[in-house]
């Protein structure tokens, strides 16, 4: 059975004191049902997704180690305000849009994703181009720097 990756912690917000339901989006394997008071969607299309999101009180985002997290810039899309983990990836593009919380308190998480309201801020004013562009530029910077890549030392066996 596949166990659910630790740093989404969706297990550790099912068992915070909430007043609200909470929806799991997406597939899950047999752990999930066995989450008290969690109401499973499965996979749903994308349009399901936007319908979900829209009618959403809020979005949590419990995850505490995160490279990008699309969830939080789709719902703002879709106007539902957001509560996530203070993490570096998500304050750099997110800040000033979201309630962001520190990463060890998940009942704070929860009790401030209960008092948003909308409107919400805009979701980030950019395109996928517009991230390409910037991820080719930081590419090109680093080439052009002059410092060698360093090197992992062979292991041997």
């Amino acid at each position: 059975m596949r166990r659910p990756d630790p740093r989404k912690r969706v297990a550790a917000l099912a068992r915070t004191d909430r007043s609200m339901p909470l929806v799991l989006v997406g597939p899950v394997s047999r752990w999930a049902r066995e989450l008290p008071g969690v109401q499973l969607t499965g996979a749903v299309p994308d349009d399901e997704l936007a319908a979900i999101y829209s009618g959403a009180h809020a979005l949590v985002f419990p995850s505490d180690e995160e490279g990008f997290g699309l969830p939080p810039v789709e719902a703002l899309a879709c106007g539902t305000p957001v509560a996530a983990c203070d993490v570096p990836a998500l304050r750099e593009v997110l800040a000033g849009r979201v309630i962001l919380s520190a990463v060890d308190d998940l009942d704070g998480l929860v009790r401030h994703a209960e008092g948003l309201s909308r409107p919400v801020a805009a979701p980030p004013d950019w395109s996928w181009a517009d991230v390409a562009a910037a991820t080719w530029e930081v590419y090109e910077r680093a080439l052009h720097a002059g410092t060698p890549v360093s090197r992992r030392p062979s292991r041997t066996i």
